[in-house]
């Protein structure tokens, strides 16, 4: 009977407790180790628009396209020395990362492209700005982009990744499209399918799409649900291409002279994409110079693309109170609703708006059942919000915009990315 009784206490004992998370395999070792992991699709060619999105972007799957970036005249040709001949280095303004391990709130400084480009191999600065315009006529429109409806309509913004290796970023989501051409050196990307373990994988600053884990020390016991995740690993070398589908969970790192060039795009208007509008065969000669990109101001504002934001806002349970849904929505500008009126008001009306079962409570489930006419206005109501807090910050003469002084915007012509804007986007 004492055995018995003791079998049935260690049981219960073992159904309280758990595994022990420190145990896993993968505790404390970098993010992708210790759980299984399968590789990314490879393809040895660019292919066409409709092969492209039908295979690829619409079931939100990577792929790897072999040696495509070097079908740009970039490639072989983005040499430093190239770089500091060009006349307009002296004058374009870039920005530019402190550390190569990402933080979001790390410094970010402003200087000429030629500083950056003579200094960045000694130091641990990393440009991450726009291809500056008097190079874009050298960046190819990767061949399945190259559709009237994206370059006129859909393009959202370029960005120049720029160091000399050892950069590690942040476990984050992008709520764009990506295509990432590598130009010099190796990167290693680890996703995680959000399809399958978005709920595993904790986003906790869903303002800003990103995880504060330590990539290098993944902490079980702080994000426990790691310890159940499936990996996807791809390695792409100078001349690779790599499409990184909307909303998938990735974290990068860069090895040896390290250049690369992305494109974002929006990923909602991609399902009515035209194939007969696009390219067949790959127009060479069309580059950036050729695009228009709309920049994430104009991406917050669509109402799919709000939908699927607050829907990483509420997360996977049950629901969030309004005081949690406000502490995600504004992050570092929760002071703004304690001094702002209009924006109590207009986050009050949101979440009205949202709760369709009136519960007090916002799940997806409530997202779900909202209606287009009712997205339309929660649009509004978001950029009504970001208004009111750009105007508390000016009013209280507060500059959020580092590293963007009057002289960068008079030399730049408005080159620059909004890559940081991304970090901070609604």
């Amino acid at each position: 009977m004492t055995n018995l009784l003791w079998l049935l206490l260690l049981g219960t004992v073992v159904a309280v407790c758990g595994t022990d998370l420190t145990l896993e395999k993968g505790h404390l070792k970098p993010f992708g180790e210790g759980r299984p992991s399968q590789p990314v699709e490879e393809l040895d060619y660019f292919p066409s628009a409709e092969e492209f999105f039908e295979n690829y972007v619409k079931p939100l799957k990577p792929v790897k396209m072999k040696g495509a970036a070097k079908m740009s005249s970039a490639f072989g040709k983005w040499t430093d020395d190239y770089f500091l001949a060009q006349d307009e280095a002296d004058v374009h303004k870039v920005s530019v990362e402190t550390k190569k391990k990402e933080s979001r709130e790390q410094d970010v400084e402003s200087m000429s492209f030629k500083e950056f480009v003579s200094k960045y191999n000694h130091t641990e600065h990393y440009m991450v700005d726009g291809v500056p315009k008097y190079l874009r006529h050298e960046i190819m429109i990767p061949c399945p982009l190259q559709c009237e409806q994206l370059m006129d309509n859909d393009f959202v913004d370029n960005v120049m990744w720029y160091s000399s290796g050892g950069t590690k970023s942040v476990v984050h989501t992008d709520s764009v499209d990506n295509i990432n051409c590598l130009y010099r050196g190796e990167k290693t990307l680890v996703f995680v399918d959000p399809s399958k373990y978005g709920d595993k994988v904790d986003i906790d600053k869903p303002q800003g799409a990103y995880s504060t884990m330590d990539v290098d020390s993944v902490d079980y016991t702080k994000f426990p649900g790691m310890s159940e995740v499936e990996f996807y690993h791809v390695d792409i070398t100078a001349g690779d291409c790599l499409y990184i589908p909307y909303l998938w969970i990735h974290q990068v790192r860069s090895y040896g002279s390290n250049l690369a060039v992305n494109i974002w795009w929006k990923h909602h208007l991609s399902s009515d994409l035209d194939y007969t509008q696009c390219n067949d065969p790959c127009d060479t000669q069309l580059t950036l110079a050729d695009a228009k990109f709309a920049g994430f101001t104009e991406l917050a504002r669509d109402p799919e693309e709000v939908k699927s934001q607050l829907r990483s806002f509420v997360g996977h349970g049950d629901g969030v109170k309004i005081s949690k849904f406000v502490k995600n929505l504004l992050g570092d500008n929760l002071i703004v609703l304690l001094q702002n009126d209009d924006v109590k008001t207009s986050i009050n009306e949101m979440f009205t708006l949202l709760d369709i079962d009136k519960n007090a409570l916002l799940s997806r489930d409530d997202l779900d059942k909202v209606s287009d006419e009712a997205w339309s206005e929660v649009s509004d109501i978001m950029y009504s919000i970001e208004q009111d807090i750009g105007g508390y910050y000016d009013d209280e003469n507060i500059d959020i915009d580092d590293g963007d002084d009057d002289e960068n915007n008079s030399n730049n012509d408005d080159d620059d990315s909004d890559e940081m804007d991304l970090h901070e986007e609604l």
